[in-house]
């Protein structure tokens, strides 16, 4: 885990040592059955869109859905497999609340459906 850090550190990553570490191990563990999911809190100005974007960096673009917003139905309009396995980073969930019902549908469940 040590070298793993230092390597993040040596990508570009400077500081946040914890928060970079445990970033990048939710990263990685969208390749199990049962993924990590984060959501970084903090004041507008303080680095948590630097540090998600500078620790996705280090994932293969192949395995990255990057949002910017996101409407009601966001979540419906992917097929049943395009987000398996995926990183979605979301950038601000700002004006997106009525987004986040789905998407705790589909973390829980792994699907979700609208008739």
């Amino acid at each position: 885990m040590k070298k793993t850090n230092k390597l993040i550190g040596q990508s570009g990553v400077i500081g946040e040592e914890n928060n970079r570490q445990t970033m990048f191990l939710i990263f990685t563990s969208r390749k199990t059955n049962n993924p990590l999911h984060c959501i970084s809190l903090g004041s507008s100005g303080t680095g948590k869109t630097h540090l998600q974007s500078k620790v996705s960096e280090l994932i293969p673009e192949e395995d990255k859905v990057e949002i910017t917003v996101l409407s009601a139905n966001a979540f419906y309009y992917f097929n049943r497999t395009e987000l398996q396995h995926k990183l979605i980073l979301i950038e601000d969930l700002d004006g997106a609340e009525s987004v986040l019902y789905p998407l705790r549908e589909l973390q829980s469940k792994k699907r979700i459906t609208k008739r």
